[in-house]
């Protein structure tokens, strides 16, 4: 089965005047050729496995996950024909 690499990047982004919220944000490249990898599901898991967001990548690999509450995620990226992927934990600062 084929694996593939979740680079991943953390911003701070403002969804509502006054609640600050984080972002998690990547790309999710094929280790074979470099190329991105479109339409894979990202989901962002806290730590009692609770998901709390979600995206698609684009047709280049790009995701972006907003409006999540500060803390420890996990980014775990699906695709048919790739293994599952999960990153490290990820601390999500406010602001």
């Amino acid at each position: 089965m084929l694996k593939f690499i979740l680079a991943v990047m953390l911003t701070a982004a403002i969804q509502i005047p006054q609640i600050r919220t984080s972002s998690v944000k990547g790309k999710i490249i094929d280790p074979e050729d470099g190329t991105g990898i479109g339409y894979a599901d990202v989901l962002v898991t806290d730590m009692t496995d609770k998901l709390v967001g979600t995206a698609v990548s684009s047709e280049d690999g790009c995701f972006i996950v907003n409006g999540l509450k500060a803390g420890d995620v996990f980014v775990t990226v699906k695709m048919i024909g790739y293994e599952a992927l999960v990153s490290d934990k990820i601390t999500l600062q406010e602001g």
